[in-house]
């Protein structure tokens, strides 16, 4: 997709190349990160091309982005009796969570956020979505940052790659691999000599997520209040191998 600028009388070639961003912080800055991602771009900026077929043209997640069965999601445990109970608790206020104490998965999220200069992301008023693919991504995009805490992952390149393996550990999905694809690209171009240890992360994090309760299966908000080394046991995520793109808290 080609960027239409504003004409100049004089323009140099040092100049363009000078705002040419390289394909991630392209993706970066542009409003479908902040669809995924809970980033919120600087300025206005197109999709890379090769994620136009996952994003709407407002920046939304697409109906179809995600590819997921459905169906599939939910029957893993749990799934489906969140679903049918309408399982979507109102969000907490960011003051709410950041009085709890230190350690608890509430407070190490109020940190994430305040971290990343987020607020807590909010659902759509009224009732629970009765469509169950509706109610599947749109509870997926609600969880991202939470994932983030639960698994350790800090919000670097390589922490959102990690996530995005998770997730496809959980289920198979475009959106996860659209953006590992992409962000792959651009670490391969500028830090080849990372790509070891990229990998490790990458295998641990599929691991993580393929061996640990289905994320949509466990009622979050709920555990606010409980240590985050609990809540990571009741959840079975295990531990992490390593320190590459490690959250740390306060």
């Amino acid at each position: 997709m080609r960027q239409v600028y504003p004409h100049r009388s004089t323009c140099s070639q040092q100049s363009q190349s000078m705002a040419k961003k390289t394909p991630f912080e392209a993706f970066r800055d542009s409003h479908v990160a902040s669809a995924l991602l809970g980033y919120s771009p600087p300025v206005a900026s197109d999709a890379l091309p090769q994620l136009a077929a996952v994003f709407a043209s407002d920046g939304s997640l697409a109906p179809q982005a995600l590819e997921l069965d459905t169906e599939q999601v939910l029957d893993q445990d749990g799934v489906r009796e969140m679903f049918e109970s309408g399982y979507l608790p109102p969000t907490k206020a960011m003051k709410t969570l950041r009085a709890l104490p230190k350690g608890t998965l509430g407070r190490c999220y109020s940190e994430y956020l305040e971290s990343r200069n987020q607020l807590p992301p909010q659902a759509p008023e009224g009732p629970s979505p009765r469509d169950p693919t509706t109610y599947v991504q749109l509870r997926l995009r609600l969880l991202h940052s939470l994932i983030h805490v639960v698994t350790g992952y800090d919000g670097s390149i390589r922490g959102e790659m990690a996530v995005q393996c998770f997730f496809l550990g959980q289920v198979e999905n475009a959106a996860s691999t659209t953006i590992v694809a992409t962000a792959m690209a651009e670490i391969l171009r500028t830090a080849p000599e990372q790509l070891p240890s990229l990998l490790s992360l990458m295998a641990e994090a599929f691991t993580r997520g393929r061996d640990s309760r289905p994320v949509l299966s466990v009622p979050w908000a709920e555990f606010w209040p409980a240590p985050l080394a609990d809540v990571m046991e009741l959840a079975g995520i295990t531990p992490r191998g390593s320190n590459v793109a490690a959250l740390v808290f306060q």
